[in-house]
């Protein structure tokens, strides 16, 4: 609903505020956010996913805590991330990632074009419901790779993304820098 992704969004900017979101707090702090963060949301989602499979009549826990359930996952995996890349080896193994951050706008719409009109409509290729989960995962991890191939391209050439560039240059009413400043592939 409107009102559940407003408290997430205002969440978001509280995290923000306060430097977690960014990376600004200390390895010892993303390891102890992200346990409790984990500890409550994995459990949560454990009993009631148990309550559900019972098939009982009864009222289900994860009537109440579904939301604050996934909230902490989210938020487990936000304190992961910054944990991994607050190591060298974590940093390493995520920094192909930090192009799709810089173009994630842009993203969103190719994989939006890619899997609704492309692969599963009736005028592309016509995919839908030809294949189970495990397909649909590896054709998922196809496209997620593939993308972020095409964004690490692209930021070795662009600052941004052409959606964020857009977004950015409305929002400053001010045409922004679409390449590097400096003009160079980076």
């Amino acid at each position: 609903t409107v009102i559940e992704a407003l408290c997430a969004m205002l969440i978001g900017v509280a995290m923000w505020k306060w430097g977690i979101i960014q990376g600004q707090r200390s390895a010892l702090f993303y390891l102890v956010l992200g346990a409790l963060a984990y500890g409550f949301g994995i459990t949560a989602r454990w009993m009631g996913a148990q309550e559900i499979m019972a098939f009982s009549p009864m009222p289900k826990t994860i009537w109440i805590t579904a939301e604050l359930a996934r909230l902490a996952v989210g938020l487990g995996h936000l304190a992961l991330f910054n944990f991994l890349v607050k190591s060298r080896i974590g940093w390493l193994i995520l920094s192909p990632l930090r192009a799709a951050g810089r173009t994630a706008f842009s993203l969103y719409f190719i994989e939006q074009i890619i899997g609704l009109h492309i692969l599963f409509s009736p005028y592309g290729l016509n995919l839908w419901g030809r294949y189970g989960w495990a397909e649909m995962t590896g054709i998922a991890a196809a496209v997620f790779v593939g993308l972020l191939i095409l964004a690490n391209i692209w930021v070795r050439f662009f600052a941004m993304g052409p959606l964020e560039w857009l977004w950015r240059s409305l929002a400053y009413l001010k045409w922004q820098p679409f390449r590097h400043p400096s003009g160079q592939i980076v």
